[in-house]
């Protein structure tokens, strides 16, 4: 992905997150690690989130509970999977101060004074929608180019981009990870038809 100077990718922001998730990874322990087969990064507002951002991830062992229950959908709803980061309340400080700062650097609305939203930090709303999009790609890049998934797994696991409406963001998957990782969901998401959104 090539980066695009009329918006700060690079951020302290999110820098922060990255190492945040970096660091959450390279913590489990090896039967877990053996145990996850995707990652997913949650992007939009999120319960325990200000910033937005989450890390989540599902394993054979849930699948396959969850099979039992409601089939081969199951390998998809990412509704299930575990949170690993954030853990819950409260809040991380620092990430919310170098959250809000790179909303004002990229003018977009934070407050109910400034937005239809109330507050609230809907994906949706322009030019929120792209800059964390493109920002929740980087994340994903980069926990694969700087090996860490590499490391941890010994291959490059998927990593999903959702958000908050409850949907794959498929340009973006396909986009932040190797084609390797993502030769099972490019197939899915064809034949479910997911929509193609704007990039």
């Amino acid at each position: 992905m090539e980066i695009c100077d009329t918006i700060k990718y690079m951020s302290q922001f999110e820098d922060y997150v990255f190492e945040k998730f970096k660091n959450c990874i390279l913590s489990w322990d090896k039967s877990l690690v053996d145990d996850i087969y995707c990652l997913e990064i949650f992007k939009g507002d999120h319960a325990y989130c200000q910033s937005g951002f989450a890390l989540t991830y599902n394993t054979e062992s849930h699948l396959s509970e969850r099979m039992k229950a409601v089939g081969e959908d199951a390998k998809w709803d990412f509704a299930e999977w575990t949170c690993a980061y954030p853990t819950g309340a409260p809040e991380d400080a620092e990430e919310v101060a170098l959250w809000e700062k790179w909303c004002k650097e990229n003018a977009i609305p934070t407050n109910e004074k400034e937005t239809e939203y109330c507050g609230e930090h809907i994906y949706e709303a322009a030019p929120l929608y792209t800059t964390c999009r493109i920002l929740a790609e980087n994340l994903a890049q980069r926990l694969h180019k700087e090996g860490v998934i590499l490391k941890v797994f010994g291959v490059h696991l998927p990593v999903y981009i959702t958000d908050n409406d409850g949907f794959f963001d498929r340009p973006s998957i396909l986009s932040a990870n190797p084609p390797e990782a993502v030769k099972e969901f490019e197939q899915v998401s064809r034949d479910w038809k997911m929509p193609e959104w704007a990039k």
